[in-house]
């Protein structure tokens, strides 16, 4: 194996390593885990600015994304309702916050797919960890 030399093959077929009793709780752990999913999250973000973090459980990064989009856009309304549709200031203000929207949408997903990514490595470095320090795994001769 390229793993380690005394690992037989077999604990990597789909009947070998998962059946072994030491990571069953390891795959019910996996099982278990509520993924987010990265189209949710976009959703809700495009719903109310930083909802999407929320859901996936960043809530300082929601909070803040709420509020720098919401002061933007107050900002453009401002800039518009003074000094009418011709207003730099307004547009210059819609185009900051249309910006910090769209970067909210597409960072809500990103981070659905990051912790995901996240979970699945922390699920891998259990299961080689616990694969290296158990000799149920190693041949006997």
């Amino acid at each position: 194996s390229l793993l380690h030399p005394n690992i037989e093959k077999s604990h990597f077929t789909p009947s070998g390593i998962i059946s072994k009793p030491v990571l069953i709780p390891l795959k019910c752990e996996l099982e278990l885990y509520k993924y987010k999913k990265p189209l949710i999250a976009a959703s809700l973000s495009a719903l109310v600015p930083g909802l999407g973090k929320a859901y996936c459980g960043k809530t300082k990064d929601a909070f803040t994304t709420f509020v720098t989009v919401g002061l933007t856009a107050f900002q453009a309304w401002r800039g518009f309702s003074f000094w009418g549709y011709g207003s730099v200031y307004g547009w210059g203000s819609l185009c900051l916050s249309s910006g910090f929207y769209l970067g909210g949408i597409y960072g809500s997903a990103r981070t659905a797919k990051k912790i995901n990514k996240d979970k699945i490595d922390v699920y891998r470095k259990k299961v080689i960890n616990t694969v290296f320090h158990n000799s149920e795994f190693y041949p006997t001769y």
